[in-house]
């Protein structure tokens, strides 16, 4: 029997992980998929492991490549996919054993099926994509690619970016499609402290502010109607990176780098309740900074219909 589906799974180093991953990715509660994991230039010692932990099921295919990062590791995978639909998975993260047979049980062309983390209310919900693009863009709906059934196609993801490379690709999926449907089973994540959305390196967290320049920037050229909260939502960005920063020195230094002052200072058309925000980022008024950023949250809690 032909394969349905396709999971493409990124590994770097994940050896830790991956046998839970494979575990739940084979005991689905369907047979027929092919299983791609790609190498994205893991140490031998986890090489090792992997082939250990993969030896056993003909459906997984194993790819070693030199680093290029997740992105282009995810762009190999798609072009290995042989079947219809395809699948991400992260290799720190693990599926519940029908979440396969429920996507697909719901899947047509130019349908994209979801695995509803939150909500039993959504369950069987179908949406127009053009309305989850929006809801995408206000920051209702979560950003990642992963738990949710595309239809295999040529779109790739941007290898220039290395953050809010998820929301990029999957506005340029929802394009493509005509509508979402929710399907309630679990997509299992593990949050990752070595996660680059956690790091305290000073380099890291300056390319990460523009690599979602980057991805914004490319989001309002694809979806120019909603560059108002696209706007906002960089300033949202820039406030979770920064703001998991204790170190007023380490903060300062990273709003003193040219490129990101120059993202500050075309930042425009944002809501009235962030333009302190940028302006004390701006001029490096770290202290206040943080205290506005609690202090507006803490009035977003407050007013949240």
């Amino acid at each position: 029997m032909a394969s349905e589906c396709s999971i493409i799974i990124p590994v770097h180093n994940s050896s830790r992980t991956l046998k839970r991953c494979i575990e739940s990715v084979i005991s689905q509660t369907i047979d027929n998929i092919e299983i791609i994991v790609v190498d994205d230039g893991s140490n031998i010692q986890n090489q090792m492991a992997y082939k250990e932990i993969l030896k056993n099921d003909k459906r997984i295919r194993y790819y070693y490549l030199d680093k290029i990062g997740v992105s282009g590791a995810r762009n190999f995978g798609i072009k290995k996919v042989k079947t219809k639909y395809m699948l991400f998975l992260d290799s720190d993260d693990y599926l519940d054993p029908n979440l396969l047979e429920k996507l697909l049980y719901d899947k047509k062309e130019g349908v994209i099926t979801i695995a509803e983390r939150d909500s039993e209310q959504r369950n069987n919900c179908i949406i127009k994509s053009e309305e989850y693009i929006k809801q995408l863009a206000k920051g209702k709906e979560p950003g990642y690619c992963t738990g949710m059934l595309f239809d295999r196609n040529k779109l790739l993801f941007d290898q220039d970016i290395e953050y809010m490379e998820d929301i990029l690709y999957t506005t340029k999926q929802l394009r493509e499609s005509k509508n979402v449907i929710f399907v309630k089973s679990s997509y299992n994540t593990t949050k990752n402290p070595d996660s680059i959305t956690r790091t305290k390196n000073s380099d890291i967290i300056i390319k990460n502010i523009i690599s979602a320049n980057i991805a914004i920037n490319k989001l309002k050229i694809i979806c120019p109607n909603y560059s108002r909260y696209y706007n906002k939502k960089e300033v949202v960005v820039l406030e979770s990176i920064l703001s998991n920063l204790k170190d007023e020195r380490q903060t300062s230094e990273i709003l003193s780098n040219s490129e990101v002052k120059k993202i500050l200072n075309n930042l425009q058309n944002i809501s009235i309740i962030y333009y302190p925000q940028i302006f004390l980022a701006r001029h490096r008024m770290i202290k206040i900074f943080w205290h506005y950023t609690i202090i507006r949250n803490g009035i977003k809690r407050i007013i949240k219909p």
